[in-house]
């Protein structure tokens, strides 16, 4: 094979993936596929979905590796867990425990196999492909906590033979089995606040910021909804373990402490009006809303509304220098791109 014909295939390799997604190996010309790991040597991520939110996708990380819900079931003198893992590419992934309580009798797939440490923590090397973990622990008495990695989101834990529907975890996905929470016996509470910014763009994107100050003892909670109407949910980044119902509300499993999730959603086809939705749950009684114009796509004015001075909100620094209003404004298009756009309020 000629020094051009590699170097084709590098770039067929590499820099496909970024337009189209991954190209199967099946469909690479079979001259080229004894070649495919060779070209793709320290490329291999390059065949993982991006996570969403980054400004430049050529410095946007991925995920190669996605944990199932880890299923916890553990008594007095003995523990047992079980998780699926689907990876994109061969990786490390990681196990609950630490090295007091290490994972034994650990199998993948049903087949034996080796825990191995990393700065103490369990863990080991799956190839690509969906696996199955279990594994048992045991020790002289019930723990009063066990790790867990931070990768994991959803945990089942069952602690003597009895459910726990909220898992007692902190900021380090340490997991409590025994600790009689502070927080417990504090009067149950939930505030929140609610920042959007309405990019002008084709489609138009609302970015929902929601910031929860949660009190009492850890619970599951049905949100307002987030979405107006006609709009998909395309990203949702959350520090706890969060969905989006079909009617646009938000299920938050929440405990003690203040948190901040942040929605992302674009409008399905053109936009003639856009209203604020009932929020139908807990959520904010107010509001701010924020307008970024796209000058290159059209020209907008806002007017009819009361303008805030962002400097007196508590708006992300990144969302201060845009236009700011107290309520959602009302968008007069200039341009001969996009008709009148009208926002406002539906409560």
């Amino acid at each position: 094979m000629t020094r051009r014909s590699l170097l084709t295939l590098a770039l067929f390799l590499t820099a496909l993936p970024l337009a189209a997604g991954p190209i199967p190996k099946d469909r690479i010309p079979s001259p080229l596929q004894p070649w495919t790991d060779w070209v793709m040597r320290g490329h291999e991520t390059e065949v993982c979905p991006f996570l969403l939110g980054a400004d430049d996708p050529a410095t946007a990380s991925r995920q190669c590796a996605w944990p199932g819900r880890l299923a916890l079931d553990l008594g007095e003198k003995e523990g047992r867990f079980s998780q699926d893992w689907n990876l994109q590419i061969s990786g490390y992934v990681p196990l609950p425990g630490e090295e007091a309580h290490w994972p034994l009798e650990l199998t993948v797939d049903g087949r034996p196999a080796a825990a191995v440490a990393n700065d103490g923590a369990p863990g080991l090397w799956l190839p690509a492909g969906r696996h199955t973990l279990a594994g048992v622990f045991r020790w002289d008495s019930l723990p009063e906590s066990l790790d867990l990695s931070q990768e994991v989101g959803l945990v089942a834990l069952r602690v003597r033979g009895a459910a726990v529907p909220f898992p007692d975890r902190d900021a380090d996905g340490r997991i409590f089995l025994q600790r009689t929470s502070t927080a417990g016996t504090e009067a149950e509470s939930l505030q929140a606040i609610v920042h959007r910014r309405v990019v002008d763009t084709v489609p138009l994107v609302l970015v929902t910021r929601i910031e929860l100050a949660v009190a009492g003892k850890a619970r599951e909670v049905l949100l307002g909804r987030a979405l107006p109407d006609r709009f998909l949910p395309l990203e949702l980044k959350s520090p706890l373990p969060a969905r989006v119902e079909p009617d646009g509300r938000l299920r938050v499993q929440v405990r003690p402490g203040s948190w901040t999730l942040e929605l992302v959603g674009r409008h399905d086809g053109p936009v003639a009006a856009l209203t604020a939705p009932v929020p139908g749950g807990p959520w904010a009684n107010e509001e701010i809303w924020v307008f970024e114009a796209q000058p290159d796509l059209r020209l907008a004015d806002v007017e009819g509304v009361t303008a805030v001075d962002p400097q007196q909100t508590n708006l992300p620094e990144e969302w201060r220098p845009r236009s700011c209003f107290s309520t959602p404004p009302r968008l007069y298009s200039k341009g001969a791109m996009q008709s009148l756009i009208a926002i406002g309020w539906d409560r």
